[in-house]
């Protein structure tokens, strides 16, 4: 008479690593957040290499026409997806040796179209 109710050792294992997985990419993805909320805000003339966060507008001379939206910009990246859904039917041999049908339905998304383009830029910044 099998036991109702035994969980196998294999399973508290595997919960258990999934739970110090998912603690790590907490504590990174944390981490993260915090280094961006802590950059400090600097004048563009007293910019330093690596992190720093610049705050103003971005122009350019000819700035370029975003792709789906129409709106001017300096930078665009899309992408165009399409939804599919099949019916497949497929002929098949059973352990028999009898000649089966199924048919099953298969679905996914395709990419159909996407690009981008950027352009240099000045950052013009707002008084105040």
């Amino acid at each position: 008479m099998p036991v109702t109710g035994f969980i196998h050792p294999a399973v508290f294992a595997l919960i258990g690593l999934l739970s110090l997985a998912c603690l790590a990419a907490a504590f990174y993805f944390f981490r993260r957040l915090r280094l961006i909320q802590d950059l400090p805000t600097s004048k563009i003339r007293g910019a330093f290499i690596g992190l720093t966060e610049l705050s103003g507008t971005a122009e350019s001379e000819q700035p370029l026409m975003s792709h789906l939206a129409g709106i001017s910009c300096v930078c665009y990246k899309y992408t165009v997806r399409e939804q599919w859904r099949r019916t497949v039917t497929e002929t098949y041999t059973d352990a028999q040796g009898r000649s089966r049908t199924r048919t099953r339905t298969e679905s996914g998304w395709s990419t159909v179209a996407g690009g981008t383009e950027k352009l240099p830029f000045f950052l013009k910044t707002i008084p105040g």
